[in-house]
C-alpha cells in the first residue's frame, strides 16, 4: 500500500524539479524620433532624446534638436513576429528569427522602407525620411532601455 502512494509522490516531485526552460522572449525598445532645427517642443507630449542616441544621431545627421514623441517596449516571444504601430504614418515590425538574429522592418505610409537582419543581443536600427525643409522622423528599435 505504501509503493503506491511513494510512486506518486516521486512522479509529482519529478515534474517540479525539472530546470526552467529559458527565457524565450527579448524586449526592444521602439522610439518614434522628430529631427528639428527648431527649438520649439513639437508636441506637449514631446521630450528630448537621452545623451547616447543624441551622440548617435548627430554623428551622421545635422539637426539641432531630437525629441521622442513616442517610446514603446516590445516584447518578442521567440519565433514570433510583432507589429507595433509607432503612429499614424509608421509601423515596426521585430521578428525573431532564431536565438541570435532578429529581423527589423520599419514602414511608412505602408511602404517598407528599411529591413535589416541583425544580432539579437545587440540589436540596434535607424531609419528615417525628411518630413520638410526643417524637419524629419526617426523610427529607433534597440535592446537598452532608453535614458
Amino acid at each position: 500500500m505504501k509503493w503506491p502512494l511513494l510512486l506518486v509522490a516521486c512522479a509529482l516531485s519529478a515534474g517540479g524539479c525539472r530546470p526552467a526552460a529559458p527565457d524565450a522572449s527579448a524586449t526592444y525598445y521602439i522610439q518614434l524620433v522628430h529631427g528639428s532645427d527648431s527649438d520649439a517642443q513639437p508636441s506637449a507630449k514631446a521630450r528630448l532624446v537621452g545623451q547616447k542616441l543624441q551622440k548617435r544621431l548627430q554623428c551622421v545627421f545635422s539637426w539641432k534638436k531630437y525629441w521622442e514623441m513616442r517610446r514603446e517596449a516590445v516584447v518578442v516571444p521567440r519565433g514570433r513576429t510583432v507589429r507595433e504601430q509607432m503612429d499614424t504614418e509608421r509601423t515596426v515590425e521585430l521578428q525573431s528569427l532564431d536565438p541570435e538574429h532578429v529581423a527589423v522592418r520599419i514602414f511608412s505610409g505602408g511602404h517598407l522602407v528599411r529591413s535589416r537582419t541583425q544580432p539579437a543581443a545587440n540589436a540596434f536600427c535607424i531609419a528615417g525620411a525628411c518630413a520638410g525643409d526643417h524637419q524629419c522622423w526617426f523610427v529607433v528599435v534597440r535592446r537598452d532601455e532608453p535614458q
